[in-house]
């Protein structure tokens, strides 16, 4: 804030003489100081519009997940970490209400360093085709085979965050909430993700130019699965929860950036024993202009 220069005006007292009057010298008039108008304060909006625009946005994600054993007997002890490295391109096309969309991943890089070297190849690029509604986020059934897939199922599991039904109108302050269910993978293990979604608008950011909103999220998360490993048949259960943060450029109608975190603890059944784990996820995902 701006502060006015305040000058300070000592009167200058003159001691009289008894022997003669006194002489008088003529005081220059002073300027009178002049306080600037207080500069106008820019008021922050109290709603915003958003809807996403057709065009190709390109985004870099970066993950980090780690796997601890919650078992007796190996407790709290790391058992899998891995780090990943994804570019992908999402296509929009409005027709009416609904938004046709292409999902492309042409990169995905995965580090473990338990199991350095023995990565599998992988066959790039991977497309997801689909729509949107506002009720719903529909994936094309021939788009691809998503079943434990890892690229193709991470790849779904990014849409839920790159393509979010927000409000057509957002104000500060304001909630709603919805679910989603994805089928995807845990543990190499095919699973159906259930997960109802909190969101709060947080206000504009502070640090983002002007127009930049910032969405708080929360989640509820549970997943059950069966499989076979080694003609073993297998029983996921998992339940946990998770938080997300989004910015979304309200001028642009582009999601500019997302950063999550996802804790499950997870049972994995057998015929022989049961094994307890915690699975927690880091993301970052950002646009790349």
């Amino acid at each position: 804030m701006r502060v006015a220069d305040t000058r300070i005006f000592i009167p200058l007292v003159v001691a009289l003489g008894c022997s003669r009057p006194p002489r008088t010298n003529p005081v220059p008039e002073l300027p009178v100081p002049v306080t600037p108008s207080p500069a106008p304060r820019v008021q922050a909006p109290q709603s915003w519009n958003f809807s996403y625009q057709a065009g190709i946005a390109s985004y870099r994600i970066l993950r980090n997940a780690t796997i601890v054993s919650l078992t007796d007997s190996l407790p709290s002890t790391t058992i899998d970490s891995s780090t990943n490295a994804t570019h992908e391109m999402l296509s929009l096309e409005r027709i009416g209400d609904t938004i046709h969309f292409a999902l492309a991943v042409d990169t995905f890089a995965t580090t473990i360093p338990e199991r350095a070297g023995t990565q599998q190849p992988i066959d790039l690029p991977v497309q997801i085709n689909g729509w949107m509604t506002r009720d719903s986020l529909v994936v094309a059934l021939d788009s691809v085979n998503v079943r434990c897939s890892p690229i193709a199922s991470t790849a779904v599991a990014d849409l839920q965050n790159l393509l979010v039904r927000f409000p057509a109108q957002l104000t500060p302050g304001m909630t709603w909430h919805h679910s989603v269910e994805l089928n995807g993978c845990q543990a190499a293990i095919p699973s159906v993700i259930h997960a109802t979604r909190f969101f709060r608008v947080a206000g504009q950011s502070p640090a983002e130019e002007a127009g930049v909103v910032v969405i708080e999220r929360r989640d509820s998360v549970s997943a059950h699965g069966e499989g076979a490993q080694q003609q073993h048949h297998i029983i996921l259960d998992a339940i946990g929860n998770g938080t997300a943060v989004y910015y979304l450029s309200t001028s642009d109608g582009l999601l500019l950036r997302t950063t999550s975190e996802q804790s499950l603890d997870i049972t994995i059944t057998t015929s022989e024993k049961a094994g307890r784990f915690r699975q927690t996820l880091k993301q970052e995902l950002t646009l790349i202009r």
